[in-house]
This record gives C-alpha cells, structure tokens and sequence, in this order.
C-alpha cells in the first residue's frame, strides 16, 4: 500500500496557515480592545507620534529600494563576432546592475527577439529539446513575470539565452527588447557569418551519438539515426555495411548489407540528429532484440 505524503504534507501546510491567520486575527482584535481609545502607552496616536517619522523615513527607503531596479540596464551578446554558417549563434540577454550596492530586480514581463539578414529574412531559431518552445509559449500567454531575483553589485543577471543558426552567409542583425515593471529597453548587434565548414568527426567524436530508433511516421519503423549535440555542424562519412541480427549478442545467424552511396558523407546541421539508414522494420511488432552493427559500433532495439 502507498502513502501519499504529498497530500498529507498539504494538509499540514493549510491547517498551519488557517491557525497562523486565525492567530494574527485574535491578536489584532485584542491590540483594538485594549490599545484603540484606551490611552494606553501602545495606541496608535502615542505611537504615531513616538514613531512615525521614522516609519515615514522607512516606508520611503522601502519603496526606494524597490525600485532601483529602474536603474539596470539590458543588453545581449554573442560568444565571438563572427560565425561559419550552419554554426549555432548563443545570443545571452544580459540586465546589469550599476549600482555599488545589491539589487532586486522584479523580472520582466516580456521579451522579445528577431535575428535576420539585412534583406529581411528570418534566422531559424535552434530548440535543444521538444518542450522549450511549449514553455515558452506558455509563459508568455501567462501574463506572469519570469527572471527575478537579486544582482550583485555593479554585476550582471542572464535573464534568457537562445540560440539561432544561420545558413548562409552575410551581415546578421539581432535585436532584442525587453519589458520590465518600470521601463522597456530596446537593444541590438550584429555578427557576421562567414562560409560553410563544417567540422570532419567520426562516430565517436565528442558530442555525436549513433543509435537506433523509431521513426516519426504513423507505422514507425526502426531506423539508424546520428545525434550531433555540438553547437556547429558535423560532416561524417557514409557507411558502406551494415550487420543484423536477431535475439542473442551473440547469434551466429547475421545478415550482412552492402551499400553504394551516390554520397560521401552526411552533414549533420547543430543540436540536430540526421536518419542515415531505414531498416525497413516495423518499431512495434519485433518479437526479440534486433543488434545492428555498422561504423565498429553495436546498436540493439529496443535500447
């Protein structure tokens, strides 16, 4: 049987806060029945006039402090001046505290971001994973605001990254704007993007992964696909065979694929993963393990 601690922690927090209210709600109306009218030294006319200038003084450095964030300033900035094409480009959006003293700042409630050629067309936006666009976008539709917390004196806060990865050649612009609770600050740069040239790896250079998966149609079938989790683009050569074989590592019983390719090699754009090689076999109706060799690795489905 299970407990469902969750729940039971919930309830604890609700019951502490009910008596907590309960409690502050007792000693005001005890604070009113003996202080309010009474004359008594912790009324608020004694209280007032014993305090309240400092109260004042107070609430203002309060309410100044809150909003020193007014003074921070927004800008962006790439790892280098120039990119090849197909490299991805990390755009980091920076707000920097000026200030000699730490601050909060209250968060932004949106952010907006265009990277294109001069001529106007768009630079494809680079998402590592399938739920950052959702998050996104559901943030966004929210109306809520996102980024808060303190900085450090006369220090700076990444409040966003992204990244896009431009295809050809020429002058990019990026221009970011930023809508904080006081003020909205528009910024931009440019880079350059130089040629082509991707980088020559293997199987086993760092950030590529081989591996056998799914396909993304309605009746999958299994396929050899190559993972390139670098932020530039890879060219890898072809394979020319392919074993298969079924049930143990170990079987006897393989079968062995000759390819000519009309290619050399594939070129793997970053954060991306390029199918090199359909099986021809259903992902869903295998009755045991299928092992592929190809490039010295052993791939097995399902993993």
């Amino acid at each position: 049987m299970m407990t469902s601690f969750p729940s039971s922690a919930n309830g604890l927090y609700d019951l502490f806060i009910l008596l907590l209210v309960f409690g502050l709600g007792i000693a005001v109306f005890l604070y009113f029945q003996r202080c309010v009218g009474t004359g008594h030294r912790l009324g608020p006319t004694r209280l007032w006039k014993k305090y309240g200038k400092v109260a004042i003084a107070l609430l203002v450095v309060v309410i100044g402090y809150a909003n020193l964030d007014h003074y921070c300033s927004f800008h962006i900035m790439t790892g280098q001046p120039s990119y090849a094409a197909g490299e991805a480009v990390e755009v980091q959006c920076i707000v920097s505290n000026p200030l000699p003293l730490p601050i909060y700042y209250r968060g932004h409630t949106a952010m907006d971001i265009e990277t294109s050629y001069q001529n106007g067309s768009k630079v494809q936006r680079v998402y590592l994973n399938y739920t950052e666009a959702a998050v996104e976008a559901s943030r966004a539709a929210s109306g809520g605001s996102w980024g808060e917390g303190f900085i450090s004196p006369n220090g700076d806060k990444i409040v966003k990254t992204v990244r896009y990865t431009p295809m050809r050649e020429g002058e990019v612009l990026i221009t970011a704007e930023l809508t904080s609770f006081t003020k909205v600050s528009a910024v931009n740069m440019s880079i350059v993007i130089t040629e082509y040239d991707p980088r020559l790896v293997n199987v086993n250079s760092t950030g590529i992964t081989l591996f056998a998966g799914p396909s993304q149609d309605q009746y999958p079938n299994i396929v050899i696909q190559i993972r390139n989790d670098n932020p530039y683009p890879v060219r890898i050569p072809v394979f020319s065979d392919i074993t298969r074989w079924t049930g143990l590592p170990d079987s006897d019983t393989k079968t062995v694929t000759y390819i000519s390719w009309t290619n050399q090699h594939w070129d793997i754009p970053p954060y991306s993963t390029k199918t090199i090689w359909d099986t021809g076999t259903s992902a869903k109706t295998i009755p045991r393990p299928t092992y592929f060799r190809l490039y010295g690795k052993t791939l097995v489905y399902p993993p």
